[in-house]
Parts: C-alpha cells; sequence; structure tokens
C-alpha cells in the first residue's frame, strides 16, 4: 500500500513541474510565427535576433533572484483582448 502511495505521489507531482523549459520553448516557437512582421519587429528590438525562445524560459531562471521581484507578477499575467498590461496587472490585484 505504502509503495502505492509513493507511487501514485512521483507520477501526479511530475504535472505539477507545468510544461518545462522544453514545453516554453516550443510554445514560444510556435506562437512566435503566428506574429504580425510589426511584432516580430519589436521582440527584436527588444530582445533581439532569435531570442524569444531564451525569453521564453527567461521568467523561470530568475524566479528566485531577488533582483527581478518586481516582475514576479507579469510572469503569470493573462492580458485579455482588448486590455492593456497595465489594465491587467490592476485586476490581477484583487
Amino acid at each position: 500500500m505504502k509503495r502505492r502511495i509513493i507511487f501514485a505521489y512521483l507520477v501526479l507531482s511530475v504535472r505539477a513541474f507545468g510544461w518545462g523549459e522544453l514545453g516554453h520553448k516550443a510554445t514560444a516557437e510556435i506562437s512566435y510565427r503566428f506574429l504580425t512582421p510589426k511584432a516580430k519587429q519589436m521582440i527584436v528590438e527588444i530582445l533581439g535576433p532569435n531570442t524569444h525562445i531564451t525569453g521564453a524560459v527567461f521568467p523561470d531562471e530568475v524566479r528566485s533572484d531577488i533582483r527581478f521581484d518586481a516582475f514576479k507578477n507579469y510572469h503569470f499575467l493573462e492580458i485579455l483582448p482588448g486590455k492593456g498590461v497595465a489594465e491587467s496587472l490592476e485586476e490581477n490585484k484583487a
């Protein structure tokens, strides 16, 4: 019985790790392909060429670094259509 509980815990805990690095990178690449040319150019101007994939895992890599604490709310921010970043941040504070 004890082994079954431990096995179930291990199997279910793997899902707690979420997408992981590979999943984040794959999602970044797929979503990048759907961006407009203007949006792609903005990403290049902010991050540099071919860095959208690196940017997809950066928040996870610096999560425990206190220098980036001010940006933690952005990590899980969902921006709904028709709303901006500032408005979405304000709504998520509640």
